[in-house]
């Protein structure tokens, strides 16, 4: 179980540090990522 939590921490951490762009930006969501679902509407504005 432990092992369950600490992956899915770690995507998480991952998650949110795709949110920050080299310009200092944060978007929502990154719209780049493989792991971001093609039907998702994009809301990539900086």
């Amino acid at each position: 179980m432990q092992k369950q939590i600490d992956k899915l921490l770690e995507s998480s951490k991952q998650v949110f540090r795709d949110c920050a762009m080299k310009n200092g930006g944060i978007v929502a969501s990154n719209s780049k990522k493989k792991y971001f679902p093609k039907e998702a509407k994009d809301y990539y504005f900086v």
